[in-house]
């Protein structure tokens, strides 16, 4: 018997890739999954798309404002699946079995969470895999284990930790902190691929502040000192 899989995916006026995301998971060779796609008060296409994309299990909500976290906490809570996982608009799954492969490694572990790499590309940079250890070795350097879509967690335990809302842009790094020593899966694989889209300076300055916080308060004040070497660079473009 599969494991059912709860698919959460945020949108906010995603016309242009929302349908390449669904597209992607009703190709997986997966029974029992569960689609919900969250949606923030879309004023384009999103809606009509989602609701013409012939998914069986498909729950809409709308929110009045976007808060990327807040949806993903509301898909968290209303998932049915006994594994949940985080898609946003654009994501793509790597290939058609890449589900049911984590899952078959899951069925046989105790542990909480599964992840892999993250196919990326930014800008016109050749592509590369993301994926580092989930260690605080790592993380107190500013270095997430890969990218949330890569993940895929028990939804009861998720539902104990769930997503800080008070950070914008860094939750998922935060939530990352707080698993570090949890019973986990690193695996092999690349699960998803992801295409970055440009950040404005501003941008760059607010994940770069809530990195330091984060890793502030979960490792002290040297480790958030230390953290910042990377981070500036990056936004003094002496670092890709």
């Amino acid at each position: 018997m599969h494991l059912k899989l709860s698919i959460v995916i945020p949108t906010k006026n995603s016309a242009s890739n929302i349908f390449l995301t669904l597209e992607s998971v009703l190709k997986q060779r997966l029974e029992n999954i569960e689609i919900i796609v969250v949606d923030a008060g879309s004023n384009d296409n999103t809606i009509a798309l989602v609701q013409n994309s012939y998914v069986k299990l498909l729950q809409l909500h709308q929110k009045d404002s976007f808060s990327l976290y807040a949806l993903l906490n509301k898909g968290l809570e209303i998932a049915q699946g006994e594994w949940v996982t985080f898609l946003r608009p654009g994501d793509c799954y790597l290939n058609n079995t890449i589900l049911q492969e984590c899952l078959d490694t899951l069925q046989y572990s105790d542990c909480n969470f599964l992840y892999g790499g993250a196919w990326y590309q930014k800008r016109q940079l050749a592509p590369l895999i993301y994926k580092n250890v989930l260690n605080s070795k790592n993380l107190k350097r500013g270095l997430a284990p890969s990218l949330l879509s890569s993940f895929i967690f028990k939804t009861d335990f998720l539902r104990q930790y769930s997503f800080n809302e008070r950070f914008i842009t860094c939750a998922d790094f935060e939530l990352f902190c707080r698993l570090k020593n949890q019973p986990m899966l690193l695996s092999n694989k690349v699960i998803v691929d992801v295409r970055a889209t440009q950040k404005s300076l501003t941008q760059e300055l607010e994940m770069a502040y809530e990195k330091f916080c984060i890793i502030f308060e979960s490792f002290g004040l040297w480790a958030a000192l230390t953290s910042l070497k990377n981070p500036l660079m990056k936004i003094l473009g002496l670092q890709t």
